[in-house]
């Protein structure tokens, strides 16, 4: 029997399992820049503008509201189709809607509350 050095051995294990690791870690990386892709992708094949490309722009900007929802939906913002979310309160569909935070791709928005006008006093005179 050949007596192979056990460090040798040990060395020889490490740097395979080294190597088998950062493969695995390089195909994790691949696989979600892909899915995040597919998904670019997917958005907008259904009409959908990524809110990333833009986001500092969108603040205090008014929209209309294309579906009914109380925290997640799709509003109509400069002319293209974005998801968003209210601040907590039921927003229905064609409700004017502004833009009150952007933080990467999550657009916060809030109906527009229109104020009566106020009534003219008319002189007596």
């Amino acid at each position: 029997m050949t007596n192979i050095p056990l460090l040798a051995v040990s060395q020889e294990v490490y740097t395979i399992g080294i190597l088998i690791g950062s493969i695995f870690v390089i195909l994790l990386v691949m696989e979600i820049q892909i899915c995040q892709l597919r998904f670019r992708v997917i958005d907008l094949e259904k009409g959908r503008s990524p809110a990333t490309d833009r986001p500092d722009d969108l603040l205090s900007v008014e929209g209309v509201a294309i579906t009914t929802f109380e925290l997640t939906g799709i509003a109509n913002i400069k002319g293209d189709k974005v998801d968003v979310i209210s601040e907590g309160e039921m927003i229905s569909k064609n409700t004017r809607i502004k833009v009150t935070d952007v933080k990467g791709n999550r657009i916060v928005v809030k109906p527009v509350k229109h104020e009566k006008p106020k009534e003219r006093i008319k002189d007596k005179s």
